[in-house]
């Protein structure tokens, strides 16, 4: 049986982004985000309904975002799909599912050096609703994160009503979000 090609948007907004002003964070603080991930191409018709969603999201300071490409457009929706670190996100996934860890609301937070680099990820589930919609939020802690735009890069999937694991294609790049000097005074 071959499966419809289903795929997920990932948005984030911080509560300076609410106000139309990027995502950002002082330098030594953690970034709290509000997340909604959209299924998309659904088929109406699809007998399995989906129970549960899981996202990663995970950044490096390696992520590091050079000027003028901080607005999502410098990678394409296959660009995203083809990065490597996808299929390792994917992978942690399946461990958490499996293990049957993912029932908690943010599963875990876990921040860790590579190299010369930190990286930081976070788990999330999400009951989506009847438009395919899911909302969560977490906190990243990017406190050792030097100055600078970074990416996001994460990863989603779904379970089904019979508990069959579906890898969902990200269908929009990770978001970018920015490291500012702490305000003085």
């Amino acid at each position: 049986m071959c499966r419809p090609f289903i795929g997920s948007e990932l948005f984030l907004h911080n509560e300076d982004s609410g106000n139309g002003v990027e995502i950002s964070v002082s330098q030594g603080s953690h970034i709290s985000l509000n997340i909604c991930l959209q299924l998309k191409n659904v088929p109406p018709n699809l007998v399995v309904k989906s129970t549960k969603c899981y996202c990663i999201l995970h950044c490096s300071t390696s992520f590091l975002v050079p000027c003028g490409q901080t607005l999502g457009h410098s990678q394409s929706r296959s660009e995203a799909w083809k990065d490597d670190e996808i299929v390792e996100l994917n992978q942690k996934l399946v461990c958490h599912v499996l293990d049957g860890v993912a029932g908690k609301r943010r599963i875990s937070m876990h921040s860790r050096g590579h190299g010369n680099s930190m990286a930081v990820e976070t788990l999330m589930d999400f009951r989506p609703n009847e438009k395919g919609q899911g909302f969560s939020h977490c906190s990243l802690d990017v406190s050792n994160f030097p100055v600078g735009s970074y990416r996001i890069k994460w990863h989603s999937c779904l379970v089904d009503s019979q508990d069959s694991y579906w890898s969902l294609l990200p269908l929009n790049p990770g978001p970018v979000f920015f490291v500012t000097k702490p305000r003085v005074g």
